[in-house]
């Protein structure tokens, strides 16, 4: 687990520095259970509970940032990883469960094997960037059952998952030239707009906003100006957004 916390500690050093709020996440799995089995074709669904151990509370402007890693390798979710604001304070002791629903896993491998799938969880600054907080204590911030993979030797690729009540996107062609389009899933009517960030945080490129509807959607961003190497993309939608990794070649 150590590379795939590698950015999560970056994002906590960062803000420890001007960190006012302290909070401690602690991540459970209510779903799925340890005894799953997977084939390629199982679908499931993961139901998350993320606890506020304190000693803050969340505010409404908070957001939280997680993802999935499989075995200890990293996993994009529809393409991604989520920053979700849930618009509402998360007081001590107070628990938010996130679930997601008709998920596979496509994989390729010879014989029956037992993989480690984990949903973390770890809270991040506001929007503004103004007042911060920090999660010291990264120990309990992944839930993790252990699910045998049956054999399966057909089947090539990463996950794919599909959300209940969030919004969210995915981004191709990854890498990019010139230009790439971003699919966007809206679970309701929002806002939506792409930044692109380097690799120090600071935004190299903003699309301009579209009131986008309930549906698929997807959006032509122009990078035609942008210098070839590893960027952040972040599709804000709303309440919710999508954010990984974008290469530019």
């Amino acid at each position: 687990m150590k590379k795939i916390y590698s950015l999560a500690l970056l994002m906590v050093l960062t803000v420890s520095a001007f960190a006012q709020r302290t909070i401690n996440y602690e991540v459970t799995l209510a779903s799925p259970a340890s005894s799953q089995v997977i084939t390629p074709s199982t679908q499931f669904t993961i139901d998350a509970v993320i606890k506020n151990l304190g000693p803050d509370a969340l505010v409404a402007t908070d957001s939280t940032f997680y993802f999935l890693s499989l075995s200890g390798s990293y996993l994009p979710i529809n393409g991604g990883v989520f920053w979700n604001r849930w618009g509402r304070t998360m007081n001590v002791n107070d628990t938010i469960h996130v679930t997601f629903s008709g998920l596979t896993l496509n994989y390729s491998q010879d014989v029956d094997s037992n993989r480690t799938l984990c949903f973390n969880a770890i809270p991040s600054f506001d929007g503004g960037g103004v007042d911060t907080i920090a999660d010291n204590d990264l120990t309990n911030n992944s839930g993790c059952v252990t699910m045998l993979f049956k054999a399966a030797t057909t089947s090539v690729g990463q996950i794919t998952a599909t959300t209940n009540g969030l919004s969210t996107a995915s981004i191709y062609p990854n890498p990019a030239h010139g230009n790439t389009t971003v699919n966007v899933n809206m679970a309701n009517t929002a806002d939506v707009y792409v930044k692109v960030l380097d690799v120090v945080g600071r935004t190299v490129l903003t699309t301009e906003k579209s009131r986008l509807t309930k549906g698929e959607h997807k959006i032509n961003v122009d990078l035609s100006n942008l210098q070839p190497g590893l960027y952040i993309y972040q599709v804000n939608m709303g309440r919710d957004k999508s954010s990984g990794k974008l290469q530019i070649k």
